[in-house]
């Protein structure tokens, strides 16, 4: 079997983003205000995220949601913070050694994928990943919830993937942190890759600990 392509179920994986951001907790502090602890707001917000992440609502109704959930309500505070949860937005963060290994899997002729569950925009989130040295051409796809339509870990865009990709599934890697995921891409004959896994994994599905590890993992198969 020989790998040609590799998608990622991107977050956790390729890129992670604080749950309060330097600019909304400056602007909280501005306003004397605390943070509501971070289950609470995913509990509030779980209905909001997902008609986001699908694209049901824009960016500005969701951030609108974000903010009277840590008390802010007066226009102005509003306004100023929406502009700070776009700043955090754009401010994601890598691993050690991961822009080096998308990098390298790309240099080495591998076909590269990005399945991502979030509000933002492909072109948005290419360019955020572009500033922290993986070049917006390393990617032959890359697919966000918010303009498909359709989650993680949807039959559907792994199949829309394949088709993209135009390869056969068993040449097809898929790197994930979600059992499910792994789970949906293993039925279509992909390869799957659990990443960091903190459980025990089913026989389908092979691990790595960190992104440089999938370069030995090809070797292998």
């Amino acid at each position: 079997m020989v790998i040609r392509a590799v998608l990622f179920d991107t977050p956790g994986v390729i890129y992670d983003r604080p749950e309060i951001g330097v600019g909304l907790q400056t602007l909280l502090d501005h306003y004397g205000l605390k943070p509501r602890h971070p289950s609470v707001v995913r509990t509030t917000l779980r209905a909001a995220l997902y008609d986001a992440n699908v694209g049901r609502i824009n960016l500005d109704d969701f951030f609108n949601a974000v903010l009277r959930t840590h008390g802010l309500v007066e226009p102005q505070a509003m306004a100023a913070g929406r502009e700070a949860l776009r700043f955090d937005a754009s401010r994601v963060t890598l691993a050690n050694g991961t822009s080096l290994a998308i990098r390298n899997l790309a240099q080495n002729g591998l076909k590269l994928g990005a399945l991502v569950n979030s509000p933002y925009l492909a072109a948005d989130e290419i360019a955020w990943l572009a500033r922290l040295g993986i070049p917006a051409n390393a990617w032959a796809l890359y697919e966000t919830s918010c303009e498909s339509g359709i989650l993680m870990p949807d039959l559907v865009l792994i199949e829309q993937a394949i088709r993209h990709l135009n390869m056969p599934p068993n040449e097809i890697a898929l790197v994930s942190r979600d059992l499910d995921c792994l789970e949906v891409a293993a039925a279509q004959g992909v390869t799957s890759i659990a990443f960091q896994p903190t459980v025990p994994l089913p026989t389908y599905a092979l691990s790595i600990t960190h992104l440089g590890d999938l370069t030995a993992i090809f070797a292998q198969l």
